[in-house]
């Protein structure tokens, strides 16, 4: 039963319901017999149609607990997500130097930024790339400081000679600065992060990426670039026993698909699927929205 045809038929009991009441009411101008008639054939009626209603609602109840359940992960509100920190781009590169730091996070982050090198498109050196991660000889600087700024992880491998640059933007665009004269255009901030690699560390094997939440306007080569979704199927690939990196799934979950105000909703009202006493304040509209909600926030 559909919604439309759902409320349609709350309505023709709502009716009856409605007949029945004024009948035993006696607000009908009715002989006793007619009344007797009425009420002999309504009643059963009343009871046979809400019996129904009931058995179509506990079949859609049953079927909403076993999409939530095979689902239960979107039920959860990520610690992230409770302090507010679900667009802040600090937040989100502290725990992105977390997950890919071997040193902190164990042997999962050399697999993990392995993973997430290797998927990149047009990427020709991905493979050895991938060979000096898994030597476990690299670092992962935060906010490293250059003569113009600071670059947000700076991946260095001075064993075997590599450097991966990562930029990560939320809402803010790079950067560009311009001459103080003309005001005519000289770099962008990638540009300064770019020769600072370049000047620094010639003979390395270089990889720049731009990680972002918005679609940037414009190229910036030779920066790859990559947006949220991209990091969130890399790491939901990874099956680690790892609360941080859990919590952060769950964080990046809600916000590729914006729905956190709507995650809210849900847990506030999917109590009543859990307790009886509240059983009888849902409907099929309420039990649509829950349905709707995991199918369209599910990856």
């Amino acid at each position: 039963m559909n919604k439309a045809n759902y409320k349609k038929y709350c309505r023709v009991i709502e009716q009856l319901t409605g007949l029945q009441t004024r009948i035993n009411l006696n607000s009908l101008p009715l002989r006793k017999q007619s009344r007797t008639f009425l009420l002999d054939n309504v009643t059963p009626i009343v009871v046979a149609f809400n019996q129904l209603k009931g058995k179509v609602l506990d079949l859609r109840i049953s079927e909403t607990q076993r999409l939530l359940a095979l689902n239960s992960s979107m039920t959860r509100l990520s610690t992230f997500e409770l302090m507010e920190h679900d667009f802040r781009e600090n937040t989100h590169s502290n725990i992105l130097q977390y997950v890919f730091d071997y040193r902190l996070s164990g042997s999962s982050g050399s697999q993990i930024l392995s993973n997430f090198i290797f998927n990149l498109e047009g990427l020709k050196d991905r493979e050895e790339f991938c060979k000096i991660i898994q030597k476990k000889n690299y670092t992962v600087e935060r906010e490293k400081p250059i003569d113009s700024g600071r670059i947000d992880l700076f991946i260095c491998d001075n064993a075997n000679k590599m450097v991966i640059l990562v930029e990560n933007k939320i809402y803010a665009e790079v950067s560009e600065r311009f001459g103080e004269d003309d005001n005519k255009f000289i770099e962008t901030q990638l540009d300064i992060y770019r020769n600072f690699v370049y000047r620094y560390f010639p003979k390395y094997k270089k990889l720049f990426i731009l990680l972002s939440y918005m679609v940037q306007e414009q190229k910036f080569t030779p920066f790859v670039e990559v947006n949220y979704s991209y990091l969130y199927e890399i790491l939901r690939q990874h099956k680690i026993n790892d609360p941080i990196i859990e919590e952060y799934k769950i964080l990046l979950q809600s916000i590729i698909n914006n729905s956190n105000t709507s995650k809210l909703w849900l847990l506030q009202n999917i109590h009543q699927l859990k307790n009886p006493e509240y059983k009888s304040r849902l409907d099929l509209v309420t039990l649509e929205q829950f349905n709707r909600f995991v199918y369209e926030n599910r990856r």
